[in-house]
């Protein structure tokens, strides 16, 4: 599955971009949509995540690989639990399937008595917070893209 995007009323753009060699005409359109993710939907993204720990965690630039494209998310050091609350997690029981082997789920503060603490963990809801972003305001990403590579080519 592949997505195709048309820009209308763009000619001049476009022109532009079918006269450069590939590679570059990659590389500019690459970051513009980098500076679209870095300017539009990063701020975005920080206002909207609800945990203020992982506001600090957002990060945006260019897609890697062979991509044009931006990127926006969590830095996996500084927000290691991003994957369970984006994308949220099932209730689920800890009680060990394999014979043999203890369930137990914590120990005193001696370390010798050992006693469970339950047997069963909650879900979690997750908050698609990138998504919920990206869905309100890609529309403003791409008009920022256009802007950029006007300025770039010098069509203001």
């Amino acid at each position: 599955m592949s997505l195709t995007i048309r820009l209308e009323g763009m000619q001049a753009i476009l022109d532009a971009l079918d006269q450069l060699d590939p590679r570059k005409a990659k590389g500019v359109v690459a970051k513009a949509t980098a500076d679209a993710a870095k300017m539009v939907l990063k701020p975005r993204v920080i206002a909207a995540t609800p945990w203020p720990k992982y506001r600090k965690a957002v990060t945006a630039g260019q897609a890697k690989r062979h991509k044009p494209a931006g990127i926006v998310k969590y830095n996996a050091k500084k927000a290691p639990f991003r994957h369970i609350m984006i994308g949220g997690s099932k209730a689920h029981s800890t009680r060990r399937k394999r014979p043999n082997k203890s369930d137990i789920q914590a120990w005193s503060a001696a370390g010798g008595e050992r006693f469970s603490r339950g047997h069963h963990v909650h879900g979690v809801r997750g908050v698609p917070v990138i998504d919920q972003v990206a869905d309100r305001y890609g529309d403003q990403a791409l008009e920022h893209v256009a802007d950029y590579l006007a300025k770039h080519f010098g069509l203001d």
